[in-house]
């Protein structure tokens, strides 16, 4: 008698390399609408976690900054950093509905092409607003109000999970 193999369901409370993302997923969920977290090292050695948008190029994130962010001070002394994207559908829907994750540990450095900062700006608006995102007011304002550079995030190490 032939007895069936019990293989069972994919983990729903840890990352395991049965519920990782495929690349073509992991690209898939980078370009869609997330809130993304940015965790730096302080200068005394705490984590500063924040969120953050971002927009997510070729294997890498791009994140605007106001020159006066603690970001941005501690990347220009420890360009080390983790960004994690995240949606855990099981609150809205139940648990079985599951989550979904990326996080990337990687290093982050300045880019100061002018041009490129505007473009990104104009995806972001995009992404966040919708079509007309670039033109809202209190965006061009809140834009307006720091001087804002661009922060290319570079992953060294990706962990990925689909427990949908």
């Amino acid at each position: 008698m032939n007895e069936l193999q019990h293989f069972p369901e994919p983990d729903k409370t840890t990352v395991t390399s049965t519920n990782s993302m495929p690349t073509d997923q992991l690209v898939r969920f980078m370009g869609e609408t997330h809130v993304a977290r940015l965790g730096t090292i302080n200068s005394d050695g705490w984590p500063h976690v924040t969120p953050v948008w971002y927009v997510w190029e070729g294997e890498g994130a791009l994140i605007i900054l106001g020159e006066s962010r603690r970001h941005l001070r501690n990347l220009q002394r420890d360009p080390r950093v983790t960004l994690c994207v995240d949606e855990d559908y099981r609150i809205a829907r139940g648990f079985s509905a599951g989550a979904q994750a990326v996080v990337i540990r990687g290093t982050a450095a300045i880019d100061h092409d002018g041009e490129r900062l505007q473009a990104v700006y104009a995806k972001e608006a995009e992404r966040y607003l919708g079509p007309e995102g670039a033109q809202d007011p209190a965006y061009v304002a809140a834009v307006a109000s720091e001087r804002r550079v661009l922060v290319v995030l570079t992953p060294v190490h990706i962990v990925s999970w689909d427990f949908t």
